[in-house]
Order: structure tokens, then sequence, then C-alpha cells
């Protein structure tokens, strides 16, 4: 891969790549926005991205034999799985304004959501939770003791649960009784309850003030609590 041939110079060039991949990734997600994925091919280009960042995963543990992490660092891996989960959750948000179209695709749909909610479960979990043995009540110390690193981490959490409320909302529209979709629903609607309470607690808390807002998420944490 690189002229010195050395386990640290194939790292740093997969680091590179990778970095150079979410560079141009980027553009082609901002052109599917942009278009509101109404192309032909949009499906089929939002598959190519996906596939492409789990490659880099896949490269790490079966070609490399080591961690991802350990090849690109911590950042990385939780931007790609960011990227995909944040990238799913468009594709889905656009999808939801069609309703003839979900319905008819409901496999799809489920299957994208599922994978968006998971990505972005995996995203947050990415960094392990800072626990300080002191009684410091710094808003700062709050959010990164709940795991909240940056305002990327506060809207996975809405991402993630708007899909678990999709996943749960139209099961029950369409009455779907299919087996996997049923307890996919159930699992997804725990989910998104435990991802509205930490976003409310810490727009409450820590955030409170500094233009963060709870209706949304206290609209759909009343529906899926209710159901």
């Amino acid at each position: 891969m690189v002229e010195d041939g050395t386990v640290d110079g194939q790292k740093l060039v997969l680091k590179e790549y990778t970095q150079a991949l979410m560079d141009l990734t980027f553009f082609q997600e901002g052109l599917l926005v942009d278009k509101e994925f109404s192309g032909e091919t949009a499906e089929t280009e939002v598959l190519g991205i996906l596939d492409a960042f789990i490659e880099v995963e896949q490269f790490c543990i079966e070609i490399m034999n080591s961690d991802v992490e350990e090849i690109i660092g911590i950042e990385q891996v939780e931007c790609l799985h960011w990227r995909k989960g944040a990238l799913l959750y468009m594709y889905c948000n656009i999808r939801t304004q069609d309703k003839t179209w979900i319905k008819n695709h409901q496999d799809e749909f489920f299957k994208f959501l599922s994978r968006g909610v998971e990505y972005l479960k995996i995203m947050l979990s990415t960094r392990h939770v800072i626990t300080v043995d002191t009684k410091d009540d710094h808003d700062v110390l709050k959010l990164l003791q709940h795991g909240i690193f940056s305002d990327t981490h506060m809207l996975a959490l809405m991402y993630g649960a708007e899909m678990c409320y999709w996943y749960v909302y139209y099961t029950k529209m369409w009455n779907n009784t299919e087996d996997t979709i049923v307890q996919n629903a159930s699992t997804l609607q725990h989910t998104g309850v435990e991802l509205l309470q930490l976003y409310v607690k810490m727009v409450e808390g820590p955030l409170n003030g500094l233009g963060w807002n709870c209706d949304r998420a206290r609209e759909l944490l009343d529906y899926l609590m209710a159901t």
C-alpha cells in the first residue's frame, strides 16, 4: 500500500483514504438531499455510500486483522456511523412525504429505519461515558457523563428517535402483523423512549437556554409511551 510497507504506513493510508471517502460522499449526499432523493438511481446511490463506509470497516477487521478504532481512530469511526445513520434518516424522512411509496415499499422502508437506528445507537456508544467521582455539578460534566460529546450526539438522539417513531407508527397504521416487523416495532418503541428521555433530560438540564427545543421530542415521547 505504501513505499515502506510498514503496518503504521498502511494504517496512515487507510486513515487518509477514509477521510477522502467521507469528503467525497459528503458532496454526493448533498446533491441527493438537494434533489430530495428524486432521481431513479437515488436508492442505489444511498446503498452505494453505505457499502463504501462498511467496506472500510471490513477491511480493517478482515484484511488488517485489527480493530477499526485502532486503524482510523475513534473520531472517524464515530463519524462513519453518524454518516450512515444520518443518511438513512434523511432518505426515510423524504420518503415519509410520499405515503404511497412507503406503503408500496414497506419491507424496504422498515429495513432502512432499523439500519438507521442501529447505526446511530452504535455512534452514540462509540466513546465510553465519562464517569467522575465528584460533587461538581458543572453542565459540561453532566453532558459527558451521559455520553453527549457534541451537538451531533444530540441530533443523533432525535434522528434515531424519529426513525423509531416512524417504525412503530407505520406498523400500526398499516396493521402489519408480520412477526419480525411487530417484534422490531416493540424493540424500537423502547429504544425511542430511551433516546427521547435522554434528549429531554439534556435539553431541560445542562443545555437549558442554549437554543435546543423539546416540543417535537415530547410529541414523539407521548406517542411512544401511550402506544
